[in-house]
C-alpha cells in the first residue's frame, strides 16, 4: 500500500483531517479509524434525511485526529534539540 497519507483515499474512505497532523502519527491515525468502524459498523444508522455513511466516516476520522491531539499533550516533551547539543561538555 502506498504512503499513509493516501491510505484512506485507496479504499474510498474521506481523508483523515489533516490539521497539522504529523506524517509519522498519520498511519496509526488511520489504524484507529479502520478499528473503530469495524468495532462500530453496526451501530451506523441512516434514520434521517442526510445521513451517510461518509459523513460517519469524517466524524470517526475527526474524533481520532483529536484523540491523538490529546495523547500528544499528554506526552512529556524531551528537553534538547540542536541547541541543548552546543550545551555539552566537548568531551562528551
Amino acid at each position: 500500500m502506498g504512503p499513509p497519507s493516501r491510505a484512506l483515499q485507496t479504499t474510498g474512505l474521506p481523508p483523515v483531517p489533516r490539521q497539522r497532523l504529523p506524517e509519522q502519527d498519520l498511519s496509526d491515525v488511520v489504524q484507529e479509524v479502520f478499528k473503530a468502524v469495524s468495532l462500530n459498523i453496526n451501530r451506523f444508522r441512516r434514520d434521517r434525511p442526510g445521513d451517510t455513511f461518509r459523513g460517519c466516516l469524517r466524524t470517526i476520522s475527526r474524533s481520532k485526529v483529536n484523540d491523538c491531539f490529546r495523547k500528544k499533550g499528554k506526552e512529556a516533551t524531551a528537553a534538547g534539540g540542536s541547541e541543548a547539543h552546543g550545551d555539552l561538555p566537548a568531551d562528551y
